[in-house]
């Protein structure tokens, strides 16, 4: 059995993914914005002699790191393998402790694996973004930042952390 108020500090991590969440679109859009203001504020370097191979390889990794993310949410953010792989784990961060019975304790668990893999899955998804702004100031492939971050926004969206989900995880372990 889970205590209401420990229940309510488990909720509380869905608060903390919104705003871990928030920050990586946020950091999405400020990317957008920072070639705008070294447009005007210096000048972009001339296209360097490997920004095309750049390019090639950067929209290569992008196409690998899209699989891995598929892959990933399969493998590690799925409700069974959320709760399968919970109980492999040894760690609870702090901010899910205070646990005083097994049930907690499992509950807490299965928490901290559903909050590190789904932030795992924005960073992995943020790395497309900063590909872009790479991009775009080094070769000046503007339309690549534009499409790459497009890209990074779709990924956050598709992983947005579902209080729902969340809900159904601590039913299911409850």
């Amino acid at each position: 059995m889970i205590r209401p108020e420990f229940g309510k500090e488990l909720e509380n991590q869905q608060k903390v993914l919104h705003l871990v969440w928030g920050a990586f679109l946020v950091a999405t859009v400020f990317y957008l914005w920072i070639p705008q203001l070294l447009i005007e504020q210096l000048r972009f370097p001339e296209r360097q002699p490997l920004a095309e191979t750049t390019r090639v390889i950067l929209w290569t990794i992008v196409l690998i790191q899209v699989g891995f993310l598929l892959w990933w949410k399969k493998q590690y953010l799925a409700r069974d393998a959320i709760l399968r792989r919970a109980g492999e784990i040894s760690w609870i961060p702090i901010l899910v402790r205070g646990h005083r019975s097994p049930a907690e304790e499992t509950a807490a668990r299965v928490i901290a694996w559903y909050v590190s893999g789904k932030i795992v899955a924005f960073a992995v998804a943020e790395a497309v973004a900063i590909y872009g702004l790479y991009l775009a100031y080094v070769g000046q492939y503007f339309q690549d930042q534009y499409i790459l971050s497009l890209i990074c926004v779709v990924l956050l969206i598709y992983f947005y952390p579902s209080k729902a989900f969340l809900g159904e995880l601590l039913q299911e372990i409850s």
